[in-house]
């Protein structure tokens, strides 16, 4: 093929035009590409905003979880103290419970009865009545038989308002 000046110079001019184009062409995906990097840092960069949102949720999750825990448990407590108009045998069970320490074990039926010089039929009663009006009576089976406690926060918010009650009685009787 015999090219002519003619024709070298038009296909001179092709190929400039050509070598414009695909000039512009790449200018403009590098354009497109810079965009497209430039959102992609900023999709991440929301992306660990809210990874770090979601993990600050669900601490905030947790901690009104506790909370409303915390909460139903001293309403429980509250609300022992509205019924807590116990019998005189349902008293003596309940501080024989209270008192009893976690180092000596649980208590039993029997045990509680013989304490109390009463049947273990009564203490089964005494229990019921004490579980109807809102004491946290705990009982654990082993080997078919059942041992009971009273719910160890309960003895702590007892405790604690007991303590208040004091402190408070206390303060009384030195600002008089």
């Amino acid at each position: 093929m015999v090219f002519n000046n003619k024709s070298a110079v038009a296909f001179k001019e092709i190929e400039e035009k050509l070598k414009k184009s695909f000039s512009a062409f790449r200018e403009e995906m590098d354009e497109h590409l810079d965009s497209i990097n430039e959102n992609t840092r900023e999709i991440e960069g929301i992306y660990k905003y809210i990874f770090g949102f979601e993990e600050k949720l669900e601490k905030l999750s947790e901690r009104i979880d506790n909370l409303n825990m915390q909460f139903s448990q001293q309403n429980a407590y509250d609300d022992f103290k509205l019924k807590s108009r116990l019998s005189i045998r349902e008293q003596e069970v309940f501080l024989v419970l209270y008192t009893h320490a976690v180092e000596d074990g649980l208590l039993s039926y029997r045990e509680i009865a013989r304490k109390l010089g009463l049947t273990e039929n009564l203490v089964r009663e005494r229990i019921t009545g004490l579980i109807s009006k809102g004491v946290p009576v705990v009982k654990k089976y082993i080997d078919n038989k059942t041992f009971l406690d009273i719910d160890p926060m309960f003895k702590q918010a007892q405790a604690k308002n007991n303590l208040l009650g004091m402190n408070e009685n206390l303060t009384r009787e030195l600002v008089d």
